[in-house]
């Protein structure tokens, strides 16, 4: 993560690459999660990758971006994070349908299944 943080970064700041930024910092984001700091996470994700891959229109990142941080929320767990994971699963599951992503459309209808969507 340091290496991420104080190597990577820069690079693309620099470079003016804001969805390499925005992947690095989504990257950050899993590792603090599978670190246990799972708000902070989930907080980085909303604040930094969610917002750029929207602004760039990349449906194929926001799609996985979105899956991802359901996946946290759903990690989680704390009062609400079930209706957020929903939320995020049910716009990437659109997305996934539309890009004709089958296999990734199988995953995400296996969380949804998880939260008795069907």
């Amino acid at each position: 993560m340091r290496l991420r943080r104080q190597e990577e970064l820069p690079v693309y700041e620099k470079l003016g690459d804001i969805r390499e930024r925005a992947v690095t910092l989504a990257k950050i984001a899993i590792v603090l999660f599978q670190t246990g700091q799972a708000s902070e996470a989930i907080s980085s994700f909303e604040r930094e990758a969610i917002p750029v891959f929207e602004k760039l229109s990349d449906e194929p990142s926001l799609a996985y971006a979105r899956t991802l941080l359901a996946q946290m929320y759903l990690g989680r767990n704390a009062p609400g994070d079930r209706a957020h994971a929903r939320t995020l699963l049910l716009q990437a599951q659109q997305a996934a349908r539309r890009l004709g992503l089958a296999t990734w459309l199988e995953d995400i209808n296996q969380l949804l299944a998880g939260l008795g969507e069907t």
